[in-house]
């Protein structure tokens, strides 16, 4: 399957089935999952491999220390339960809310759908020992066992089941599942908070806006109906504008990429258009017609507050678990 179109024609990525029955559903010679792609995404998709595993495969893959998620009516019940209560300055926000680990089993079928992984701690022998040998290539098994690059793995069984569910199609499903891949590897920049609530959240919710930002109409609308089946944590993609104008002091302003008083400047300014332009009916600069451009810096903040350790810092973490907060009140 690896790099071949039908008649010969060479694949722009490089796709391994590494031992699954399911893998021929997935269509990777379509040319609108390539359209998509702007040239940030377009650069990882060439660059990083894709396996596609069975269930089996997938589970034995899966990081245990991933296997985790936040149902969204629990999620609900912590909300208001807050609203009940007084909180203090410097409390953490997002106090007593816990992961129930019987939600990962509820929802292990759509979250272990596709996984980026930057660093392989697994066991290579024992996940090609669990392939359908007459999916499995020797050139895809040789690849895996040498892999020392970071991949992207996708269970093709998963991701048909789920298109069934929803009754929406496999190749829309297939789509939003490997951009929301690419989205991980375009936002990896080292270590991660992701073993915390907070930390999990704000990545999985903009790798979701990187991913639902490549769709348009109709299609837009059926990949927002596939993230309410989703676990709580992937659901703040659609509240970014929302919840970052309290970040742009408390968070923004301490990225190491710019300094405190251009951000304030440009906080200021931002408020400034706002009134002057906005409230009194005229139209926003070219630059300022779309949200889009809060968004974009909130995921290169967060970028360099991964690469530069600041979850360290209790100042800076206590903004992003803020900004955290306010994804998941609007779940």
């Amino acid at each position: 399957m690896k790099g071949t179109k039908k008649g010969g024609k060479k694949l722009p990525i490089k796709v391994y089935n590494l031992g699954s029955a399911a893998g021929k559903c997935l269509d990777f010679t379509r040319e609108k999952i390539y359209l998509r792609m702007d040239a940030s995404m377009g650069v990882k998709a060439v660059s990083i491999p894709v396996f596609l595993v069975n269930e089996a495969q997938m589970d034995e893959i899966y990081p245990p220390e991933r296997r985790r998620a936040l149902d969204p009516e629990r999620v609900h019940e912590w909300v208001w339960r807050q609203k009940e209560r007084k909180m203090d300055e410097y409390e953490d926000p997002l106090r007593r809310l816990e992961d129930d680990e019987k939600s990962w089993e509820r929802y292990i079928v759509i979250v272990a759908t596709g996984l980026y992984l930057s660093k392989h701690t697994y066991n290579a022998q024992r996940v090609i020992a669990l392939a359908d040998e007459e999916y499995l290539s020797e050139e895809s098994r040789e690849v895996f066992l040498n892999l020392k690059e970071p991949a992207i793995f996708l269970c093709p069984k998963r991701i048909v089941d789920w298109a069934n569910r929803e009754n929406i199609r496999v190749d829309l499903v297939l789509d939003k599942v490997y951009y929301h891949e690419l989205g991980h590897a375009l936002m990896d920049s080292g270590n991660t908070p992701y073993d915390t609530i907070w930390g999990r959240t704000i990545e999985e919710s903009l790798a979701n806006w990187v991913a639902y930002d490549k769709f348009k109409g109709s299609e837009a609308r059926l990949i927002q109906y596939l993230i309410k089946s989703e676990p709580a944590e992937y659901q703040g993609y659609a509240w970014l504008s929302e919840a970052i104008n309290p970040l742009i002091i408390s968070v923004l302003i301490y990225s190491p990429y710019i300094s405190r008083w251009e951000w304030e400047e440009f906080y200021y300014e931002w408020r400034r258009l706002f009134h002057r332009y906005f409230r009194k009916g005229f139209p926003f600069p070219p630059w300022f017609r779309s949200v889009k451009i809060l968004e974009e810096t909130i995921i290169h903040a967060w970028i360099e507050f991964k690469k530069n350790h600041f979850y360290n810092k209790n100042e800076v973490g206590l903004g992003w678990k803020e900004f955290a907060r306010k994804l998941l009140e609007r779940v």
